[in-house]
C-alpha cells in the first residue's frame, strides 16, 4: 500500500502537536501581568476610598492628582501589554495559525463579560453622584443654609443695634453732666457713669483713653476687661459708633467718643448668649466650606468620573489580560 506523509504541515501546525510561537506569551509575562493587574486594582480601590473619605487621608487636590495620575499609569502599562498580546493574536490569525480563532472568541468573551457590568456600573455610580451633588446644591438647601445663618447674625445685629443706641444715649448724658460741673472730678464722672449703666442694664462700662487704658471704669469684675482695637478708637475719632462681637467673654461691646474730654471715649458691653455665638460661629464655618464645595463641584463631578472611568477600564483591561492568559493556557 502506498504509504501516508504525516509530517506536520507548519511548524505551529496542530498536527505537529507543536504550539504557536505568537500564541505562547510565556511564563515572564504571565507573571508581570499578574503583578501590573493586581497593582492596577489596588490603585484603583485606594483612589476610591480617598474620594470617598474612608481613609484617614485628606481628599485634598493634590491627593486625588497624584492617585489619578497612579491609575493612568498603570493603565497604559496595562493598554500596551493588551495592545501588544492583541497584535501577537492578530499576526496569528493572519497567518492561520492553530486556535487564533479560538482565543479571538475566549478573549472576546472574557472582555465582553468585564464589559458590561462595569459599564452599567460606571453609568449608574456617575449619574448617582452627579444627581445627589445637584440636591446638595439646589436653590432650595442653598436658602435653608443661607436662613439659618442670618438668624443666627440678625440676633446679634440686634443687640449691636441696642448697644450702640444705648452708647449714643450715655455718652449724650455724661457729655452733659460733664458740663453741668462734673469735669475734672473722676470722683463725680465714675459716679455719673455708674448711674447711666445701672439705668440701662449695662454689664461693664469705661472710660477709656486713646490708647485703651481704662480712665474711670464701672464694670463687673468677673468680667476681663477687653482692650478695644485700634481700628475701632478711630473709627470713633471720625465719628461713628462701632461696635465689635467678643466671643472671648461672651460680650458686644460699643464705642463712642467723649465730645466734651477730647481723647476720652465711652466704652460699653453687655452679655449676649454663648450658644448663639457658638452657633454663629459653627455656622459661618459651615457656610464657608459648603460654599467652596460649591465652587469645586464641577471638580467634584469630574475627579468622581474619571475615578469610575478608570475603576472600569482597569476592571476590562484585567479581564481581557485573563482572557489572553486562559486561552494562551
Amino acid at each position: 500500500m502506498r504509504e501516508l506523509d504525516v509530517r506536520p504541515t507548519s511548524a505551529g501546525g496542530a498536527q505537529g502537536g507543536l504550539r504557536s510561537p505568537l500564541l505562547d506569551t510565556g511564563e515572564r509575562v504571565f507573571w508581570n501581568g499578574l503583578v501590573l493587574v493586581i497593582l492596577a486594582l489596588i490603585s484603583a480601590l485606594a483612589t476610591f476610598l480617598i474620594l470617598t473619605g474612608l481613609t484617614p487621608i485628606a481628599p485634598r487636590d493634590d491627593v486625588v492628582l497624584t492617585a489619578l495620575l497612579v491609575n493612568a499609569l498603570l493603565i497604559l502599562i496595562m493598554l500596551g501589554l493588551t495592545a501588544w498580546q492583541a497584535f501577537r493574536l492578530w499576526q496569528a490569525w493572519r497567518q492561520n495559525e492553530a486556535g487564533a480563532r479560538l482565543h479571538v472568541r475566549i478573549v472576546l468573551l472574557f472582555s465582553l463579560i468585564a464589559a458590561l457590568p462595569a459599564i452599567l456600573l460606571a453609568i449608574a455610580a456617575t449619574t448617582t453622584f452627579s444627581r445627589s451633588l445637584d440636591g446638595w446644591f439646589s436653590n432650595r438647601t442653598r436658602t435653608i443654609i443661607s436662613n439659618s445663618l442670618d438668624v443666627a447674625r440678625s440676633y446679634v445685629e440686634e443687640h449691636g443695634q441696642v448697644i450702640r443706641n444705648d452708647a449714643v444715649n450715655m455718652g449724650r448724658d455724661i457729655d452733659a453732666g460733664i458740663a453741668a460741673g462734673a469735669q475734672g472730678a473722676n470722683e463725680a464722672i465714675k459716679n455719673l457713669l455708674i448711674a447711666q449703666a445701672g439705668l440701662r442694664e449695662i454689664s461693664s462700662a469705661f472710660i477709656i483713653d486713646k490708647d485703651g487704658t481704662p480712665a474711670i471704669s464701672a464694670f463687673d469684675t468677673e468680667v476681663p476687661y477687653v482692650v478695644p482695637a485700634a481700628s475701632l478708637i478711630a473709627k470713633a475719632d471720625s465719628g461713628e459708633v462701632p461696635v465689635v462681637t467678643l466671643r472671648s467673654t461672651s460680650q458686644i461691646a460699643a464705642l463712642s467718643a467723649l465730645k466734651s474730654q477730647p481723647g476720652w471715649y465711652l466704652y460699653i458691653a453687655r452679655p449676649v448668649s454663648a450658644k448663639v455665638l457658638d452657633l454663629l460661629e459653627r455656622t459661618e464655618e459651615r457656610v464657608g466650606e459648603y460654599n467652596q464645595l460649591r465652587q469645586a463641584k464641577s471638580g467634584l463631578k469630574l475627579a468622581h468620573g474619571l475615578m469610575y472611568t478608570m475603576i472600569s477600564l482597569t476592571a476590562l483591561l484585567a479581564a481581557i489580560w485573563v482572557g489572553f492568559w486562559f486561552a494562551n493556557r
